[in-house]
């Protein structure tokens, strides 16, 4: 068949276009399936199971934090053990890296294989600051691990007088709530000889009778850990 000049230029000119479009869908095939791989990348763990992001915010490198949360880090990604970024953040305690990530969806009552949330283990290693971060953003101060613990019983017997003065400023907090044992925060920081934080929680109400699960008052707990003067000023409350 004939073609004429004008009606050969519509032709070239549609397979032109037809050329330059499956170019673009290639390309963009291509940025979605690179996209994807960065994603998968950006989340992959190391050998021990941390996501970049978990070792970032265990750094408290809050910039690192930023840039893989752009890059499509998931914020709520676990490890073997049920840790997240943001528990991995409360070790390091850095207020800024806590931040970022709750700022970015980092769900604050996520609890580990152990019952541990991210409170908790700012509670452990005595983060104040940190322990007020999350109390902010909604973190449970009455959460137990699977032991009944909770936080201001970890800090009690931890000696974290800061967070224990953190924590009772919240409400929701039960001072006298027990663990398995039938132990309070008082029995707790009577075990260890925490004189101060004795005194914070006494003057915060706490009860004095309560007998754990072997009979023992917190002043005895005082006594038989060799703490005898702790014991008195236990008993001397009671009265």
């Amino acid at each position: 068949m004939r073609v004429f000049p004008a009606r050969r230029a519509r032709v070239l000119a549609g397979a032109g276009l037809v050329v330059v479009v499956c170019l673009l869908l290639a390309a963009l095939w291509q940025l979605g399936l690179s996209h994807s791989a960065g994603r998968a990348e950006v989340n992959r763990p190391d050998a021990r199971g941390r996501t970049p992001l978990m070792v970032a915010a265990g750094r408290g490198d809050s910039r690192r934090v930023r840039q893989l949360l752009a890059a499509g880090a998931a914020v709520n990604a676990r490890n073997p053990n049920g840790g997240t970024a943001l528990m991995y953040a409360a070790v390091s305690g850095d207020p800024g890296t806590l931040r970022v990530l709750l700022a970015h969806g980092a769900g604050a009552n996520l609890a580990g294989a152990n019952g541990w949330t991210a409170l908790m283990i700012a509670a452990a290693k005595g983060h104040a600051r940190a322990a007020h971060l999350l109390l902010e953003a909604g973190a449970d101060p009455a959460a137990a691990d699977i032991f009944q613990w909770t936080p201001l019983m970890r800090a009690a017997y931890e000696g974290r007088v800061g967070v224990v003065r953190v924590l009772l400023a919240y409400p929701g907090v039960h001072v006298d709530a027990t663990d398995d044992h039938g132990a309070t925060a008082l029995h707790l920081a009577a075990l260890r000889g925490e004189t101060a934080i004795c005194r914070v929680l006494l003057s915060h109400g706490a009860e004095t009778t309560v007998r754990d699960s072997a009979g023992r008052t917190p002043a005895d707990v005082a006594r038989l850990a060799g703490h005898a003067e702790l014991a008195r000023i236990i008993a001397a409350q009671g009265r």
